[in-house]
């Protein structure tokens, strides 16, 4: 097993890694290798371009209007402050490439080069940078902002009470492709606008490929701006969220943005679904990709919390969680081609529908998480809980409770509530506390419009 701490990386990094830390380089135009020069300070003047050869730290960066600092072609640069992802924004709207801004930024400064990280998303293709890649090997340092990955344990196979912060935009926390890991009580923040939610470009963490197995557990996970999706699915891998709560907060549009429903440069809710806002908590998107929720609380300021995008053979779970919207408007899942999704034992919270259900083939399942149900679970899932976790977990019921609807289709699906039952409107917490049906499934909504008792609906 490799240890990798951020002190070990910022001492002894080797070029061979991807990763040399050297002290501030002249403005070069020759590849990564190139040999840096000593200084404190980097300074551009307006209208300058300042190509970094290596990674590269300096206690002052003073960009002026019009000046840039680049990485040679094949690499990306990011900046940290203290630990900090700062200062990278989009160039225009609906663009892909970021820049460091204009100003003076002072203390621990680092900027990174790394190898380029770029995916492809239908027609669009984004540069991404990310704190911590992980690939086949483990931490690929090469492609990684390590300098951004403050404290706790870090090796091949798991991250452990690691912190990563962003005030940037379109930066990622946690990468993970093709590659077996685990995230254990990382914190993660990142406030400032993301690009796609769609490719996971600005995500807090990202699990794609189908030999992923993303664990993470006991995630603190706090993200504010436009598309700053906290955890995406993408491409047939197996995403396990277990203890952890993620939180998606709305940021503040371009002004010159245009709604849009193509996907690539989609930032807000279509308006269609009669709802607003413009950041999802998650999203699951791809081919027989799997995404678990377990004993978490996932939750968007508006638009939607557990999200499902295009793909096929999609699997949606939730076991034992809290989820809903903190704002008006709002859904808790989405169901779209022929996803399934299930929730079981958990709470929604919504401010507008618990699923919607956008077709054709999507199968939806409410019930009870039985020690039955999330046994088969784990073994047709692929969850890993060890007989330990599944005994720690209650069976209990699973409760809607929605500030209008309860479902919502406008395409053709299969929605099955186990022991479904119907009550009254939403009352206030502790009246509905105290009033509680003792029944398998409670659905409280302002305007009902559930199915009746064990029904499908298609």
């Amino acid at each position: 097993m490799t240890l990798i701490t951020r002190r070990s990386f910022l001492i002894g990094g080797t070029a061979t890694a991807g990763a040399l830390l050297a002290s501030a380089a002249p403005a070069l135009a020759a590849g990564p290798t190139a040999k840096t020069a000593k200084a404190d300070k980097i300074s551009v003047g307006a209208g300058e371009t300042y190509q970094l050869s290596a990674t590269t730290r300096v206690s002052e960066l003073s960009i002026a209007e019009g000046g840039k600092v680049t990485a040679p072609d094949g690499y990306s640069v990011t900046l940290t402050v203290d630990g900090v992802e700062t200062g990278q924004l989009l160039t225009e709207t609906g663009g892909t490439e970021t820049l460091i801004s204009a100003g003076t930024y002072q203390g621990d400064i680092v900027l990174t080069v790394a190898e380029a990280n770029a995916i492809t998303y239908q027609t669009v293709t984004f540069p991404f940078r990310q704190a911590l890649y992980v690939g086949a090997d483990g931490v690929d340092r090469a492609k990684s902002v390590l300098s951004g990955v403050v404290g706790g344990t870090l090796t091949d196979t798991l991250a452990r009470n690691v912190a990563i912060t962003s005030t940037g935009e379109c930066f990622d926390g946690v990468f993970v492709k093709n590659g077996t890991y685990t995230l254990k009580s990382p914190a993660i923040s990142l406030t400032g606008n993301g690009r796609c939610d769609f490719a996971g470009y600005g995500a807090a963490v990202v699990g794609t490929g189908s030999a992923t197995t993303l664990v993470v557990d006991g995630a603190r996970i706090t993200n504010k701006g436009v598309v700053r999706t906290t955890v995406v699915a993408d491409d047939g891998a197996n995403v396990i969220v277990k203890n952890s709560r993620l939180r998606a907060r709305n940021g503040t549009l371009p002004a010159d943005y245009r709604a849009t429903v193509e996907t690539p440069y989609m930032e807000s809710v279509p308006w269609m679904l009669g709802l607003d806002g413009n950041v999802r908590a998650t999203n699951l998107i791809g081919a027989g990709t799997k995404a678990t929720y377990i004993n978490s609380t996932v939750q968007s300021e508006t638009w939607g919390a557990l999200s499902v995008e295009g793909g096929s053979g999609l699997q949606l779970t939730a076991i034992n969680s809290s989820v809903g919207n903190t704002g008006t408007y709002g859904y808790g899942t989405y169901a779209i081609g022929d996803a399934t999704v299930r929730v079981l034992g958990s709470q929604f919270d919504v401010g507008s529908y618990a699923t919607i259900c956008a077709g054709p083939a999507a199968s939806i399942h409410y019930g009870d998480s039985t020690r039955e149900a999330v046994a088969a679970l784990n073994s047709s899932l692929g969850l890993g809980l060890t007989k330990a976790e599944l005994a720690a977990i209650p069976a209990r019921i699973t409760v809607v409770n929605s500030g209008h609807f309860g479902f919502m289709f406008f395409g053709t699906g299969t929605l099955k509530l186990e022991a479904a039952r119907s009550s009254p409107p939403r009352r206030p917490p502790s009246s509905t506390r105290a009033s509680r049906p003792r029944s398998r499934w409670t659905v409280r909504t302002a305007r009902s419009s559930t199915p009746e008792t064990g029904s499908s609906c298609r």
